[in-house]
């Protein structure tokens, strides 16, 4: 019976770090993304991986992005919207957008490629988006 305690004592007590582990690291990349971001460009997905700098094609007047540390966003630009965010520790950031005039509610998925103090990359979280079509990593930078 001893046994049977210890073993499930020491099973919940694995269970029960891996658990804060996943919420140290999804915290972690919320508090990296908190604030505004500007887009000013995209690169092809097969350039991610390159570790010097990708040819980036840069856009002068981009969207603003801004998240609260409430999972809320609003996205500003020809066409505004808002809605809320969550975070996976595997880095897939997805945006809830409200109905408004304009659109109904739909869901964005992308999968957070950089994230730091000045520079947030995302992409499409599916692996197998190669072929003709695929791809691109959006670039933003931080505005505050």
């Amino acid at each position: 019976m001893k046994k049977i305690i210890l073993l499930l004592t020491t099973l919940l007590t694995i269970i029960s770090c891996s658990i804060n582990n996943d919420n140290k690291a999804t915290n972690s990349l919320q508090d990296e993304l908190v604030g505004s971001w500007k887009f000013v460009g995209f690169y092809n997905y097969f350039d991610i991986d390159q570790a010097d700098n990708p040819h980036i094609e840069y856009y002068n007047n981009g969207n603003i992005l801004h998240f609260n540390s409430n999972n809320t966003f609003e996205e500003v630009g020809e066409i505004n919207y808002n809605g809320t965010y969550t975070i996976t520790a595997d880095s897939v950031l997805t945006r809830f957008y409200n109905a408004s005039e304009q659109n109904n509610s739909f869901t964005n998925e992308v999968k957070i490629v950089k994230l730091n103090d000045s520079i947030f990359d995302f992409t499409c979280t599916k692996e197998d988006n190669i072929g003709l079509c695929p791809c691109d990593a959006n670039r933003h930078i931080k505005i505050n």
